[in-house]
């Protein structure tokens, strides 16, 4: 999707990483450590908001986005998400870890920043908490989940058989050839102008469900909120739904479905503040647990600036 190409608020939004290659500004808490972070891939309206959420529950907040004018540009956007994205997750928490002092760390990012956040939690374990709002699903993903969900109607297979043996063999061999072939097209114009990097970071793994149980099987709390009319809410319930309702059931993880048309919350006033009553509910109730390099604690968002534990 192409970004307005709308300046970065101005004032506290400064320059760092190699070559200054991003942006960042900080919300900060008063008056007490914080011993977790967050750090939030956006610097518009919905990342402000969940900032002063989080800030509120005594989380500090660093949010970050690519600097310069490849932002802007979704093919060369792509292209840094692809090479530099984890990299950069690291760069942000390694300078929250520096500053303020944060052993442990939730990730927020939507679309393809949701993905890199993914993949940045299952290479680095300070992250205890991933919020992922509309992750981004490829064009071939989507037409494989639609074709085969078609196949799996029941009312498909009783035509074939209506039309007789012969013609169901013809059929079947035609419906097969289709769905190569549509997944052949798919990926192939996906990798137009990214060739020279054929990492997948930006896409959803397609080993998503048991690479999410692997999060919370190792202590990470999850919020997964989509828009109602997004490719990923139907994505999501429809190829891993029976993870997502699991995981909700132990209380790892909560499937939100925000009543709106948006898909970037950053460009939507009305958009981000559903959104930040999503995330504001969903840290109102998960507890986190500190990573390794913290005190083996409970940490409850709710109470993070008081007792921080929760049974």
């Amino acid at each position: 999707m192409t970004m307005s190409p709308n300046p970065p608020p101005g004032g506290k939004v400064k320059a760092f990483g190699p070559s200054n290659e991003l942006l960042y500004t900080l919300t900060d808490i008063g008056g007490s450590e914080s011993r977790v972070g967050a750090v939030l891939w956006g610097l518009g309206i919905a990342e402000i908001k969940t900032a002063r959420t989080l800030a509120k529950k005594g989380i500090v907040s660093l949010q970050i986005r690519i600097n310069g004018d490849d932002f802007y540009d979704d093919a060369r956007r792509n292209e840094i998400y692809r090479k530099s994205g984890i990299d950069y997750c690291k760069l942000a928490m390694d300078k929250l870890a520096a500053d303020r002092g944060v052993t442990s760390f939730i990730l927020m990012g939507n679309c393809a920043c949701a993905n890199l956040c993914f993949q940045a939690a299952v290479h680095d374990t300070r992250v205890v908490g991933l919020i992922l709002t509309n992750p981004y699903i490829s064009r071939g993903q989507l037409l494989r989940t639609g074709l085969l969900r078609k196949l799996a109607q029941p009312a498909v297979w009783t035509q074939l058989r209506a039309n007789g043996r012969a013609r169901a063999r013809a059929t079947f061999r035609t419906l097969l050839r289709l769905i190569a072939g549509r997944l052949k097209l798919g990926m192939s114009s996906e990798r137009k102008g990214s060739q020279t990097v054929p990492s997948p970071l930006i896409e959803l793994p397609e080993n998503f469900g048991s690479m999410l149980r692997g999060l919370c099987g190792r202590g990470l709390r999850v919020l997964v909120a989509c828009t109602a009319s997004d490719d990923s809410f139907h994505y999501l319930s429809r190829r891993y739904g029976e993870d997502l309702s699991e995981l909700e059931a132990q209380r790892h993880l909560s499937f939100a479905s925000v009543a709106s048309a948006a898909h970037v919350f950053s460009q939507d006033d009305d958009a981000a503040g559903l959104l930040n009553d999503a995330i504001a509910d969903w840290v109102q109730a998960t507890t986190l647990t500190a990573s390794s390099a913290a005190a083996s604690t409970g940490y409850r968002l709710a109470d993070a600036r008081e007792s921080l534990v929760h049974t």
